[in-house]
Protein backbone atom coordinates (compact mmCIF):
# COMPACT_ATOMS: atom_id res chain seq x y z
CA UNK A 1 0.00 0.00 0.00
CA UNK A 2 1.81 3.40 -1.35
CA UNK A 3 -0.38 6.45 0.90
CA UNK A 4 2.59 7.97 0.93
CA UNK A 5 3.63 7.76 -2.75
CA UNK A 6 1.49 9.57 -4.99
CA UNK A 7 3.22 12.79 -6.12
CA UNK A 8 5.84 14.02 -8.68
CA UNK A 9 9.24 14.11 -8.53
CA UNK A 10 8.77 18.03 -7.88
CA UNK A 11 7.29 17.66 -4.56
CA UNK A 12 9.71 15.86 -2.09
CA UNK A 13 8.01 15.94 0.54
CA UNK A 14 5.49 14.48 2.57
CA UNK A 15 3.48 15.68 5.87
CA UNK A 16 0.36 13.50 7.20
CA UNK A 17 -1.10 14.85 10.10
CA UNK A 18 -2.17 12.54 12.62
CA UNK A 19 -4.09 13.94 15.71
CA UNK A 20 -3.29 11.54 18.94
CA UNK A 21 -5.09 10.67 21.57
CA UNK A 22 -3.22 12.45 23.72
CA UNK A 23 -3.20 11.07 27.16
CA UNK A 24 -2.99 7.47 25.79
CA UNK A 25 -0.09 5.18 25.39
CA UNK A 26 0.64 4.00 21.95
CA UNK A 27 2.52 1.10 22.80
CA UNK A 28 0.29 -1.68 24.31
CA UNK A 29 -3.06 -3.20 22.24
CA UNK A 30 -5.54 -3.80 25.27
CA UNK A 31 -8.87 -5.45 23.54
CA UNK A 32 -11.50 -2.82 24.41
CA UNK A 33 -13.59 -1.35 22.25
CA UNK A 34 -13.21 2.45 23.91
CA UNK A 35 -13.69 5.37 21.85
CA UNK A 36 -10.89 7.66 22.28
CA UNK A 37 -11.92 11.58 24.26
CA UNK A 38 -9.78 12.83 21.38
CA UNK A 39 -10.06 11.71 17.69
CA UNK A 40 -7.89 13.00 15.28
CA UNK A 41 -7.12 13.36 11.80
CA UNK A 42 -4.18 12.22 9.15
CA UNK A 43 -3.64 14.31 6.28
CA UNK A 44 -0.99 14.25 4.13
CA UNK A 45 0.45 16.80 2.32
CA UNK A 46 2.07 16.24 -1.04
CA UNK A 47 4.10 19.57 -0.84
CA UNK A 48 7.73 20.43 -0.64
CA UNK A 49 7.88 23.16 2.69
CA UNK A 50 5.77 26.04 2.03
CA UNK A 51 1.95 27.00 1.42
CA UNK A 52 0.92 23.49 2.86
CA UNK A 53 2.92 23.25 5.44
CA UNK A 54 1.93 26.83 6.59
CA UNK A 55 -1.80 25.79 6.08
CA UNK A 56 -1.02 23.02 8.62
CA UNK A 57 1.01 25.06 11.26
CA UNK A 58 -1.76 27.70 10.88
CA UNK A 59 -5.03 24.84 11.38
CA UNK A 60 -2.21 23.51 14.32
CA UNK A 61 -2.42 27.41 16.00
CA UNK A 62 -5.76 27.94 15.73
CA UNK A 63 -6.76 24.62 17.22
CA UNK A 64 -3.74 24.21 20.11
CA UNK A 65 -5.26 21.16 21.85
CA UNK A 66 -5.51 18.65 18.45
CA UNK A 67 -2.01 17.32 19.02
CA UNK A 68 -0.77 16.75 15.24
CA UNK A 69 2.01 14.46 13.99
CA UNK A 70 3.81 15.32 10.70
CA UNK A 71 5.29 12.54 8.20
CA UNK A 72 7.96 13.58 5.72
CA UNK A 73 9.66 11.97 3.32
CA UNK A 74 12.47 13.62 1.28
CA UNK A 75 13.12 10.81 -1.51
CA UNK A 76 10.80 7.94 -0.66
CA UNK A 77 13.05 8.18 2.21
CA UNK A 78 15.41 10.17 4.24
CA UNK A 79 17.43 10.64 0.64
CA UNK A 80 21.29 11.13 1.09
CA UNK A 81 21.74 14.64 1.79
CA UNK A 82 20.14 17.57 4.22
CA UNK A 83 18.19 19.62 2.95
CA UNK A 84 18.35 22.72 4.26
CA UNK A 85 15.02 23.83 3.72
CA UNK A 86 13.10 20.63 5.23
CA UNK A 87 15.14 21.08 8.38
CA UNK A 88 13.69 24.94 8.78
CA UNK A 89 10.14 23.46 7.56
CA UNK A 90 10.92 20.49 10.56
CA UNK A 91 11.61 23.26 13.00
CA UNK A 92 9.02 25.31 12.25
CA UNK A 93 6.33 22.36 12.33
CA UNK A 94 8.22 21.40 15.82
CA UNK A 95 7.95 25.01 17.40
CA UNK A 96 4.08 24.60 16.55
CA UNK A 97 4.14 21.56 18.72
CA UNK A 98 3.65 19.54 16.12
CA UNK A 99 5.47 15.73 16.15
CA UNK A 100 7.39 15.09 13.20
CA UNK A 101 8.25 11.68 11.64
CA UNK A 102 9.74 10.32 8.88
CA UNK A 103 8.63 7.76 5.89
CA UNK A 104 10.06 4.84 5.35
CA UNK A 105 8.55 1.90 2.26
CA UNK A 106 9.04 -1.79 3.00
CA UNK A 107 8.15 -3.35 0.05
CA UNK A 108 5.43 -5.78 1.94
CA UNK A 109 8.50 -6.97 3.72
CA UNK A 110 10.72 -6.93 1.40
CA UNK A 111 13.24 -4.85 2.20
CA UNK A 112 16.38 -6.11 4.46
CA UNK A 113 16.31 -5.19 8.15
CA UNK A 114 19.45 -3.17 7.67
CA UNK A 115 18.60 -1.26 4.97
CA UNK A 116 15.14 -0.37 6.47
CA UNK A 117 17.09 0.64 9.76
CA UNK A 118 19.77 2.66 8.04
CA UNK A 119 17.10 5.05 7.09
CA UNK A 120 15.85 5.36 10.86
CA UNK A 121 19.34 6.25 11.51
CA UNK A 122 19.11 8.61 8.56
CA UNK A 123 16.04 10.36 9.92
CA UNK A 124 17.17 11.06 13.20
CA UNK A 125 20.93 12.18 12.27
CA UNK A 126 19.65 14.53 9.59
CA UNK A 127 16.02 15.96 11.25
CA UNK A 128 15.49 15.01 14.46
CA UNK A 129 12.83 13.55 13.94
CA UNK A 130 10.52 12.01 16.47
CA UNK A 131 9.71 8.20 14.55
CA UNK A 132 9.27 6.24 11.80
CA UNK A 133 6.34 5.83 9.10
CA UNK A 134 6.57 2.30 7.93
CA UNK A 135 4.53 2.32 4.07
CA UNK A 136 3.87 -0.79 2.35
CA UNK A 137 3.28 -2.87 5.53
CA UNK A 138 2.92 -6.41 5.02
CA UNK A 139 -0.55 -7.97 6.52
CA UNK A 140 0.50 -11.57 5.44
CA UNK A 141 0.96 -14.16 8.76
CA UNK A 142 4.57 -14.60 9.49
CA UNK A 143 5.78 -11.04 9.28
CA UNK A 144 4.89 -9.84 12.38
CA UNK A 145 8.03 -10.66 13.48
CA UNK A 146 9.67 -8.22 10.89
CA UNK A 147 7.77 -4.68 11.99
CA UNK A 148 8.35 -5.84 15.33
CA UNK A 149 11.74 -5.92 14.94
CA UNK A 150 11.24 -2.21 13.27
CA UNK A 151 9.20 -0.78 16.09
CA UNK A 152 11.58 -2.27 18.95
CA UNK A 153 14.96 -0.24 16.50
CA UNK A 154 12.67 3.18 16.61
CA UNK A 155 12.22 3.15 20.39
CA UNK A 156 15.88 2.02 20.91
CA UNK A 157 17.00 4.73 18.60
CA UNK A 158 15.31 7.29 21.13
CA UNK A 159 12.01 8.12 18.68
CA UNK A 160 8.80 6.96 20.65
CA UNK A 161 6.60 6.61 17.15
CA UNK A 162 5.84 3.35 14.99
CA UNK A 163 2.97 3.88 12.05
CA UNK A 164 2.66 0.72 9.93
CA UNK A 165 0.28 1.23 6.94
CA UNK A 166 -1.03 -2.03 5.03
CA UNK A 167 -4.13 0.21 4.33
CA UNK A 168 -6.22 -2.62 4.39
CA UNK A 169 -7.25 -5.14 7.78
CA UNK A 170 -4.93 -7.05 9.34
CA UNK A 171 -4.89 -10.43 10.93
CA UNK A 172 -5.14 -9.55 15.11
CA UNK A 173 -1.90 -10.94 15.11
CA UNK A 174 -0.26 -8.08 13.86
CA UNK A 175 -2.16 -5.40 16.81
CA UNK A 176 0.88 -4.17 18.41
CA UNK A 177 3.39 -5.17 16.25
CA UNK A 178 3.65 -1.14 15.71
CA UNK A 179 2.34 1.44 17.54
CA UNK A 180 -0.52 2.92 15.00
CA UNK A 181 -2.40 0.85 12.02
CA UNK A 182 -3.58 2.47 9.11
CA UNK A 183 -6.34 -0.26 8.43
CA UNK A 184 -8.02 1.65 5.58
CA UNK A 185 -7.05 3.86 2.64
CA UNK A 186 -9.44 3.88 -0.21
CA UNK A 187 -11.70 6.18 -1.89
CA UNK A 188 -14.87 6.74 -0.03
CA UNK A 189 -15.77 6.36 3.50
CA UNK A 190 -15.50 3.03 5.05
CA UNK A 191 -18.69 1.71 6.75
CA UNK A 192 -18.56 1.60 10.33
CA UNK A 193 -19.74 -2.54 10.04
CA UNK A 194 -16.31 -2.50 8.50
CA UNK A 195 -14.56 -0.21 10.99
CA UNK A 196 -15.82 -2.97 13.49
CA UNK A 197 -14.67 -5.49 11.40
CA UNK A 198 -11.22 -4.55 10.90
CA UNK A 199 -10.24 -3.84 14.56
CA UNK A 200 -11.77 -6.76 16.02
CA UNK A 201 -12.67 -5.42 19.46
CA UNK A 202 -9.38 -4.29 20.05
CA UNK A 203 -8.69 -0.74 21.57
CA UNK A 204 -9.35 2.35 19.03
CA UNK A 205 -5.24 3.48 19.84
CA UNK A 206 -4.05 1.27 17.96
CA UNK A 207 -5.83 2.29 14.55
CA UNK A 208 -6.32 4.77 11.87
CA UNK A 209 -7.83 5.43 8.67
CA UNK A 210 -7.17 7.86 5.81
CA UNK A 211 -10.26 7.68 3.56
CA UNK A 212 -10.08 9.97 0.61
CA UNK A 213 -12.70 11.33 -2.36
CA UNK A 214 -15.19 12.03 -0.06
CA UNK A 215 -17.26 15.20 -0.48
CA UNK A 216 -19.13 15.22 3.34
CA UNK A 217 -19.22 13.44 6.42
CA UNK A 218 -21.70 13.88 9.05
CA UNK A 219 -20.56 14.33 13.04
CA UNK A 220 -22.50 11.10 13.92
CA UNK A 221 -20.05 9.50 11.37
CA UNK A 222 -17.24 11.00 12.88
CA UNK A 223 -19.08 9.94 16.34
CA UNK A 224 -19.08 6.81 15.30
CA UNK A 225 -15.82 6.18 13.70
CA UNK A 226 -14.26 7.77 16.64
CA UNK A 227 -15.55 3.97 18.10
CA UNK A 228 -12.93 2.12 16.63
CA UNK A 229 -10.11 4.59 15.76
CA UNK A 230 -7.79 7.17 17.39
CA UNK A 231 -6.46 9.26 14.49
CA UNK A 232 -8.65 9.72 10.90
CA UNK A 233 -8.03 12.28 7.83
CA UNK A 234 -10.96 12.42 5.27
CA UNK A 235 -10.29 14.79 1.94
CA UNK A 236 -12.29 15.35 -0.85
CA UNK A 237 -8.93 14.86 -2.75
CA UNK A 238 -9.30 13.09 -6.16
CA UNK A 239 -6.95 10.09 -7.34
CA UNK A 240 -4.12 9.83 -8.03
CA UNK A 241 -3.55 13.08 -6.50
CA UNK A 242 -5.41 13.08 -3.87
CA UNK A 243 -2.90 14.30 -1.22
CA UNK A 244 -1.91 17.33 -2.91
CA UNK A 245 -4.14 20.05 -0.90
CA UNK A 246 -5.59 19.86 2.28
CA UNK A 247 -9.25 19.37 1.74
CA UNK A 248 -11.56 22.50 1.43
CA UNK A 249 -12.83 21.43 4.86
CA UNK A 250 -10.23 21.07 7.09
CA UNK A 251 -10.35 23.78 8.93
CA UNK A 252 -14.00 22.46 9.94
CA UNK A 253 -12.75 19.54 10.39
CA UNK A 254 -10.07 20.28 12.86
CA UNK A 255 -12.78 22.32 14.56
CA UNK A 256 -15.36 19.84 15.13
CA UNK A 257 -12.58 17.64 16.67
CA UNK A 258 -11.36 20.33 19.01
CA UNK A 259 -14.57 21.61 20.11
CA UNK A 260 -16.74 18.32 19.36
CA UNK A 261 -19.09 20.33 16.96
CA UNK A 262 -22.19 19.40 15.57
CA UNK A 263 -23.46 19.42 11.92
CA UNK A 264 -20.65 17.46 9.92
CA UNK A 265 -18.34 18.89 7.08
CA UNK A 266 -18.05 18.96 3.10
CA UNK A 267 -20.51 19.68 0.37
CA UNK A 268 -23.43 19.46 2.17
CA UNK A 269 -25.83 21.86 4.37
CA UNK A 270 -26.28 19.01 6.97
CA UNK A 271 -27.33 15.58 7.25
CA UNK A 272 -30.54 13.59 7.35
CA UNK A 273 -31.58 10.37 8.74
CA UNK A 274 -31.75 7.61 6.55
CA UNK A 275 -33.82 4.24 8.31
CA UNK A 276 -34.59 0.98 6.67
CA UNK A 277 -36.27 -1.42 8.60
CA UNK A 278 -37.43 -5.00 8.11
CA UNK A 279 -41.10 -6.52 8.65
CA UNK A 280 -42.98 -9.35 8.02
CA UNK A 281 -46.44 -9.04 5.81
CA UNK A 282 -48.45 -8.65 8.36
CA UNK A 283 -46.33 -5.60 9.39
CA UNK A 284 -44.46 -6.48 12.52
CA UNK A 285 -41.57 -5.50 12.96
CA UNK A 286 -38.42 -7.83 13.28
CA UNK A 287 -34.59 -6.82 12.87
CA UNK A 288 -31.46 -8.34 11.49
CA UNK A 289 -31.36 -8.40 7.37
CA UNK A 290 -27.59 -7.51 6.16
CA UNK A 291 -28.05 -3.56 4.43
CA UNK A 292 -26.00 -2.05 1.78
CA UNK A 293 -25.93 1.55 1.51
CA UNK A 294 -24.31 2.35 -2.27
CA UNK A 295 -23.44 5.53 -4.37
CA UNK A 296 -24.96 5.24 -8.25
CA UNK A 297 -21.63 4.36 -9.14
CA UNK A 298 -21.65 1.20 -7.37
CA UNK A 299 -19.49 1.97 -4.16
CA UNK A 300 -20.10 0.52 -0.54
CA UNK A 301 -20.67 3.65 1.55
CA UNK A 302 -22.21 1.32 4.35
CA UNK A 303 -23.61 -1.82 5.49
CA UNK A 304 -25.29 -3.17 7.98
CA UNK A 305 -28.56 -5.20 9.77
CA UNK A 306 -31.73 -3.93 9.91
CA UNK A 307 -32.95 -1.25 11.54
CA UNK A 308 -29.82 0.30 10.22
CA UNK A 309 -29.51 4.29 10.28
CA UNK A 310 -27.17 5.98 7.73
CA UNK A 311 -26.37 9.92 8.11
CA UNK A 312 -26.96 11.10 3.82
CA UNK A 313 -26.73 13.79 2.17
CA UNK A 314 -29.84 15.97 1.37
CA UNK A 315 -30.52 15.41 -1.94
CA UNK A 316 -27.66 12.92 -2.93
CA UNK A 317 -28.89 9.16 -4.32
CA UNK A 318 -28.35 6.43 -2.78
CA UNK A 319 -28.86 2.77 -3.66
CA UNK A 320 -30.74 0.57 -1.12
CA UNK A 321 -30.47 -2.97 -0.96
CA UNK A 322 -31.51 -5.69 1.09
CA UNK A 323 -30.66 -9.46 1.39
CA UNK A 324 -32.52 -12.67 1.97
CA UNK A 325 -31.87 -14.51 5.30
CA UNK A 326 -32.79 -18.53 5.02
CA UNK A 327 -36.61 -19.00 5.04
CA UNK A 328 -37.35 -14.70 5.12
CA UNK A 329 -37.19 -13.78 1.36
CA UNK A 330 -38.24 -10.04 0.44
CA UNK A 331 -41.16 -9.29 -1.19
CA UNK A 332 -41.47 -5.23 -1.96
CA UNK A 333 -40.59 -2.13 -0.07
CA UNK A 334 -43.67 0.42 1.24
CA UNK A 335 -43.88 1.97 -1.63
CA UNK A 336 -44.79 -1.63 -3.81
CA UNK A 337 -41.43 -1.97 -5.43
CA UNK A 338 -40.76 -5.40 -6.02
CA UNK A 339 -37.05 -5.61 -6.43
CA UNK A 340 -34.72 -5.87 -3.16
CA UNK A 341 -33.02 -2.84 -4.69
CA UNK A 342 -34.22 0.83 -4.64
CA UNK A 343 -33.23 4.16 -5.18
CA UNK A 344 -33.96 6.86 -3.10
CA UNK A 345 -32.85 10.95 -3.00
CA UNK A 346 -33.51 11.75 0.80
CA UNK A 347 -34.54 15.48 1.24
CA UNK A 348 -35.71 14.94 5.27
CA UNK A 349 -35.91 12.00 7.93
CA UNK A 350 -36.51 9.00 5.63
CA UNK A 351 -37.42 5.54 6.67
CA UNK A 352 -37.74 2.90 4.18
CA UNK A 353 -39.44 -0.47 5.27
CA UNK A 354 -39.11 -3.82 3.76
CA UNK A 355 -41.50 -6.43 3.76
CA UNK A 356 -40.52 -10.10 4.46
CA UNK A 357 -42.25 -13.38 3.74
CA UNK A 358 -41.30 -15.73 6.43
CA UNK A 359 -43.22 -18.76 5.40
CA UNK A 360 -41.46 -22.52 7.02
CA UNK A 361 -42.39 -23.66 3.56
CA UNK A 362 -39.93 -21.44 1.84
CA UNK A 363 -37.33 -23.30 4.92
CA UNK A 364 -35.90 -26.22 2.65
CA UNK A 365 -34.59 -24.38 -0.32
CA UNK A 366 -33.80 -21.46 1.69
CA UNK A 367 -31.39 -23.76 3.85
CA UNK A 368 -27.87 -22.72 4.20
CA UNK A 369 -24.71 -24.50 3.83
CA UNK A 370 -21.02 -23.49 4.51
CA UNK A 371 -18.89 -21.90 1.88
CA UNK A 372 -14.97 -22.20 2.37
CA UNK A 373 -12.12 -20.22 0.81
CA UNK A 374 -8.55 -21.36 1.27
CA UNK A 375 -5.54 -20.61 -0.45
CA UNK A 376 -2.61 -22.74 -1.54
CA UNK A 377 0.91 -22.15 -3.28
CA UNK A 378 0.99 -24.47 -6.42
CA UNK A 379 2.93 -26.96 -4.65
CA UNK A 380 0.12 -27.25 -2.48
CA UNK A 381 1.04 -26.04 0.88
CA UNK A 382 -1.25 -24.40 3.12
CA UNK A 383 -1.08 -20.04 2.64
CA UNK A 384 -3.17 -18.21 4.81
CA UNK A 385 -4.02 -14.38 4.71
CA UNK A 386 -5.16 -13.26 1.02
CA UNK A 387 -7.92 -11.21 0.63
CA UNK A 388 -11.08 -12.94 0.00
CA UNK A 389 -14.75 -11.21 -0.94
CA UNK A 390 -17.78 -12.64 -1.24
CA UNK A 391 -20.81 -11.27 -3.58
CA UNK A 392 -24.38 -12.05 -3.85
CA UNK A 393 -25.93 -12.48 -7.37
CA UNK A 394 -27.01 -8.86 -7.08
CA UNK A 395 -23.73 -7.73 -6.13
CA UNK A 396 -23.87 -7.10 -2.31
CA UNK A 397 -20.82 -7.94 -0.43
CA UNK A 398 -22.28 -10.31 2.07
CA UNK A 399 -18.21 -11.84 3.36
CA UNK A 400 -15.37 -10.31 3.52
CA UNK A 401 -12.12 -11.01 5.45
CA UNK A 402 -8.92 -13.20 4.99
CA UNK A 403 -8.37 -16.91 3.60
CA UNK A 404 -9.69 -19.58 4.92
CA UNK A 405 -12.67 -17.77 4.97
CA UNK A 406 -16.19 -19.44 6.04
CA UNK A 407 -19.48 -18.02 5.09
CA UNK A 408 -23.20 -19.56 5.63
CA UNK A 409 -24.13 -19.48 2.33
CA UNK A 410 -28.10 -20.12 1.05
CA UNK A 411 -28.76 -23.60 -0.87
CA UNK A 412 -29.40 -22.53 -4.60
CA UNK A 413 -28.09 -18.82 -4.43
CA UNK A 414 -25.27 -17.72 -6.80
CA UNK A 415 -22.56 -15.95 -5.45
CA UNK A 416 -19.27 -14.58 -6.77
CA UNK A 417 -16.40 -15.02 -4.98
CA UNK A 418 -13.20 -12.99 -5.44
CA UNK A 419 -9.77 -13.19 -4.16
CA UNK A 420 -6.74 -10.62 -4.47
CA UNK A 421 -3.42 -10.80 -4.62
CA UNK A 422 -1.01 -9.69 -2.47
CA UNK A 423 2.83 -9.25 -2.86
CA UNK A 424 4.71 -11.88 -3.90
CA UNK A 425 1.34 -14.18 -3.99
CA UNK A 426 -0.02 -13.84 -6.89
CA UNK A 427 -3.21 -15.40 -7.80
CA UNK A 428 -2.74 -18.27 -10.69
CA UNK A 429 -6.04 -20.49 -10.36
CA UNK A 430 -8.73 -22.26 -8.80
CA UNK A 431 -9.16 -25.68 -8.08
CA UNK A 432 -11.02 -26.41 -11.05
CA UNK A 433 -8.72 -24.53 -13.29
CA UNK A 434 -10.40 -21.53 -13.28
CA UNK A 435 -8.13 -18.59 -13.98
CA UNK A 436 -10.19 -15.88 -13.05
CA UNK A 437 -9.58 -14.39 -9.56
CA UNK A 438 -13.78 -14.29 -9.39
CA UNK A 439 -15.62 -17.67 -9.69
CA UNK A 440 -18.89 -18.02 -9.46
CA UNK A 441 -20.75 -20.49 -7.66
CA UNK A 442 -24.11 -22.06 -6.56
CA UNK A 443 -23.79 -24.34 -3.60
CA UNK A 444 -25.91 -27.17 -2.80
CA UNK A 445 -23.68 -28.57 0.17
CA UNK A 446 -20.87 -27.65 2.07
CA UNK A 447 -18.35 -26.12 -0.25
CA UNK A 448 -14.62 -25.66 -0.03
CA UNK A 449 -12.76 -23.51 -2.97
CA UNK A 450 -9.12 -23.57 -3.15
CA UNK A 451 -7.26 -20.44 -4.74
CA UNK A 452 -3.84 -21.48 -5.92
CA UNK A 453 -0.89 -18.52 -5.66
CA UNK A 454 2.22 -18.46 -6.96
CA UNK A 455 4.78 -17.12 -4.65
CA UNK A 456 8.60 -16.81 -4.36
CA UNK A 457 8.84 -20.34 -3.88
CA UNK A 458 6.80 -21.14 -7.09
CA UNK A 459 8.58 -22.58 -9.60
CA UNK A 460 7.66 -19.49 -11.69
CA UNK A 461 10.77 -18.10 -13.06
CA UNK A 462 11.40 -14.33 -11.87
CA UNK A 463 11.10 -10.95 -14.31
CA UNK A 464 11.69 -7.34 -14.63
CA UNK A 465 9.70 -4.62 -16.24
CA UNK A 466 11.95 -1.44 -16.73
CA UNK A 467 9.57 2.13 -16.75
CA UNK A 468 12.03 5.04 -18.33
CA UNK A 469 10.42 8.20 -19.51
CA UNK A 470 11.75 10.27 -22.78
CA UNK A 471 11.30 13.53 -24.23
CA UNK A 472 9.58 13.29 -28.27
CA UNK A 473 13.26 13.85 -29.50
CA UNK A 474 14.01 10.52 -27.37
CA UNK A 475 15.94 11.68 -24.29
CA UNK A 476 15.58 10.21 -21.05
CA UNK A 477 14.84 12.11 -18.38
CA UNK A 478 13.67 10.87 -14.71
CA UNK A 479 11.16 11.41 -12.39
CA UNK A 480 7.59 10.85 -13.91
CA UNK A 481 4.82 8.79 -11.40
CA UNK A 482 4.39 4.86 -12.96
CA UNK A 483 2.04 2.67 -11.45
CA UNK A 484 1.33 -1.18 -11.80
CA UNK A 485 -1.04 -2.94 -10.64
CA UNK A 486 -1.86 -6.74 -10.82
CA UNK A 487 -5.20 -7.69 -13.91
CA UNK A 488 -7.99 -7.78 -10.71
CA UNK A 489 -6.76 -4.06 -9.98
CA UNK A 490 -4.29 -4.30 -6.92
CA UNK A 491 -1.80 -1.56 -6.95
CA UNK A 492 1.46 -3.82 -6.86
CA UNK A 493 3.98 -1.20 -6.81
CA UNK A 494 4.58 2.56 -7.52
CA UNK A 495 7.51 4.46 -8.48
CA UNK A 496 9.55 7.07 -10.43
CA UNK A 497 11.55 6.65 -13.49
CA UNK A 498 13.90 5.21 -14.13
CA UNK A 499 11.43 2.60 -12.42
CA UNK A 500 12.49 -0.77 -12.03
CA UNK A 501 9.54 -4.07 -10.70
CA UNK A 502 10.48 -7.63 -9.97
CA UNK A 503 7.56 -9.19 -11.87
CA UNK A 504 6.85 -12.71 -12.52
CA UNK A 505 7.47 -14.36 -15.74
CA UNK A 506 4.24 -15.43 -17.29
CA UNK A 507 2.12 -12.76 -15.34
CA UNK A 508 0.28 -10.16 -16.39
CA UNK A 509 0.21 -6.68 -15.37
CA UNK A 510 -1.26 -3.25 -15.98
CA UNK A 511 1.03 -0.43 -16.00
CA UNK A 512 -0.05 3.40 -16.02
CA UNK A 513 1.90 6.56 -16.76
CA UNK A 514 1.48 9.66 -15.09
CA UNK A 515 1.00 13.14 -16.49
CA UNK A 516 2.53 16.36 -14.64
CA UNK A 517 2.50 20.14 -15.35
CA UNK A 518 3.02 20.37 -18.99
CA UNK A 519 4.20 17.07 -19.41
CA UNK A 520 1.89 15.03 -20.76
CA UNK A 521 1.84 11.59 -21.60
CA UNK A 522 2.36 10.77 -25.83
CA UNK A 523 3.32 7.28 -26.72
CA UNK A 524 4.70 4.19 -24.84
CA UNK A 525 7.41 2.62 -27.31
CA UNK A 526 5.23 -0.11 -27.94
CA UNK A 527 3.53 2.57 -30.19
CA UNK A 528 0.30 2.36 -27.81
CA UNK A 529 -1.35 5.92 -27.24
CA UNK A 530 -3.07 5.01 -24.10
CA UNK A 531 -1.63 5.87 -20.47
CA UNK A 532 -2.74 2.48 -19.29
CA UNK A 533 -1.08 -0.39 -21.17
CA UNK A 534 -1.43 -4.39 -20.23
CA UNK A 535 2.04 -6.47 -20.46
CA UNK A 536 2.92 -9.83 -20.07
CA UNK A 537 6.15 -9.96 -18.02
CA UNK A 538 9.46 -12.23 -19.37
CA UNK A 539 13.23 -11.57 -18.75
CA UNK A 540 14.23 -8.07 -18.62
CA UNK A 541 11.07 -5.81 -20.25
CA UNK A 542 11.91 -2.35 -20.99
CA UNK A 543 9.18 -0.03 -21.34
CA UNK A 544 9.55 3.45 -22.61
CA UNK A 545 7.03 6.30 -21.95
CA UNK A 546 7.25 9.39 -24.39
CA UNK A 547 6.12 12.80 -23.26
CA UNK A 548 5.38 15.76 -25.25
Amino acid sequence: MNVLEHSSSRLFVIAAVLVLFASVSLFSPPRTAVASSSTGVIVPLYAYPGAMWQGLIQAKQANPSVPVIAVINPDNGPGSWQDPTIVQGVNSLQAAGITVIGYVPTEYAGRSLSSVESEVNAYANMYGLSGIFFDQMSNVPGYEWYYSTLTNYVHSSGMSLSVGNPGTGVPSSFVGTVDLLVIYENAGLPSISLLASRTDGYSSQNFAMIPYDVGYASQSYISSASNYLSYMYITDGQYPDQYSALPSYFSSLMSDLATGGSGGFGSGSGSVALTIQSVGMDGTQFNGMWTVISSPDGTVLATGYTPFTYSAIPGTQYVVSVSNYQNTVFSNWGDGTTSNTIDVSPTQATTLTAYYNTGSSQSTSQSQVPLTVDSASLGGSPVSGLRVYVQSSDGSVVAEGFTPLTYQATVGQQYTVTVDNYGSYQFSNWGDGTTSNSITITPSAATTLTAYYKTSSSSSSPATIKIESAGSGGTLFQGMWMTIQSTSGKTLATGYTTFTFSATSGLTYVITASNYGSTIFSHWSNGSTSRTITVTASGLLTLVAYYS
